[in-house]
């Protein structure tokens, strides 16, 4: 719950920019991206008060880079969370 809470309170941040506080993709978009993609897996749903965040997550995750990156174990295990 914690963690559900302090993602939104920063959702305005991820209203200005593609990216975290930048229009490039950054070593903080690369190490934000996998805990942000693991969020179904942790029962966390941000809803409407997260949509900033929820379109920056999509954004990183549809990255082919991104999807390259999983493992089989890391697709079913969101796939499986959903």
């Amino acid at each position: 719950q914690q963690l559900k809470e302090d993602i939104i309170a920063a959702n305005d941040l991820f209203k200005h920019t593609d990216f975290m506080l930048n229009e490039e993709l950054s070593l903080v978009d690369c190490t934000l991206a996998p805990l942000f993609w693991r969020l179904p897996v942790y029962g966390i749903n941000l809803g409407k008060p997260g949509a900033s965040v929820q379109a920056y997550i999509q954004r990183l995750i549809s990255r082919p880079s991104f999807k390259t990156s999983l493992t089989r174990a890391e697709r079913e295990m969101v796939l499986n969370a959903t």
